[in-house]
């Protein structure tokens, strides 16, 4: 219980500091980096406050010039922080809309260009996925999304919304299958309790566009799945191995 009081103590600190320092560079009318780098600061500062030590896979075989959507498998609120704090380049993620109606959070997210997704209006919904393929066209670096849509209640891989894919084939750009591990165990569902711990992050192979991509995302979207499900019984098994883990 105290560690938790102290997570949520330093959260609260984390996101004030890092969120004014993105309000006032959007006020100021600032384009560039700032607001990546805060983002990052700020999932480095929460992971460090609430005890997590994370664990990176095949990060360095990474292409992180080359712009690209990645996708990740989602669990727990800790792989937004995780991811945040690792990708080294400009980033935006892709979330659901309701994380503008947070109070001050909201408007740094807002401020600091990531896109929100109206799930419940179709229209409103393809306009955010259009938004962020010209950022992708136009600033490089990476979209983060979640194509799974929600958080998996079991941890497993559940099937995959469109979304992502149609991103990626709008922007022309390949997907970067990423893998989280030990979200839930930092903090579970409905638990608002935080446990300190050890996260893992993979990082495959990217997936490039087939040449008829345009056609449909039936076919890109059962290859990621297939590889991403494979990626997490690989680091599963692994991770069962205790410290002989590379």
């Amino acid at each position: 219980m105290i560690w938790s009081v102290w997570a949520y103590f330093c959260a609260a600190v984390v996101t004030f500091g890092c969120g004014s320092v993105v309000i006032i560079s959007s006020l100021l009318g600032l384009r560039g980096s700032v607001y990546s780098r805060a983002t990052r600061a700020w999932g480095r500062g929460l992971l460090r406050g609430s005890g997590v030590r994370l664990v990176l896979h095949g990060y360095d075989r990474v292409d992180w010039s080359a712009p690209q959507v990645l996708v990740a498998n989602h669990t727990g609120a800790f792989e937004i922080l995780a991811l945040a704090a690792t990708i080294p380049v400009d980033y935006h993620f892709v979330a659901k809309k309701e994380l503008e109606r947070i109070p001050f959070f909201g408007r740094a997210w807002k401020a600091a260009r990531h896109i929100s997704i109206d799930r419940e209006n179709r229209q409103k919904a393809v306009e955010s996925l259009r938004k962020a393929a010209e950022i992708i066209r136009e600033d490089g670096g990476t979209v983060v999304i979640f194509p799974e849509g929600t958080r998996s209640p079991d941890g497993e891989l559940q099937p995959f919304k469109k979304g992502a894919f149609q991103l990626a084939v709008a922007a022309g750009v390949p997907l970067l299958p990423t893998i989280v591990t030990g979200s839930s165990r930092i903090l579970g569902g409905g638990d608002r309790r935080v446990r300190p711990g050890v996260m893992h992050m993979y990082f495959g192979e990217m997936i490039p566009l087939a040449a008829d991509s345009s056609s449909g995302t039936d076919a890109l979207i059962e290859r990621t799945h297939t590889i991403m499900r494979e990626m997490l019984a690989a680091a599963r098994a692994a991770e069962q191995k205790g410290p002989s883990l590379s």
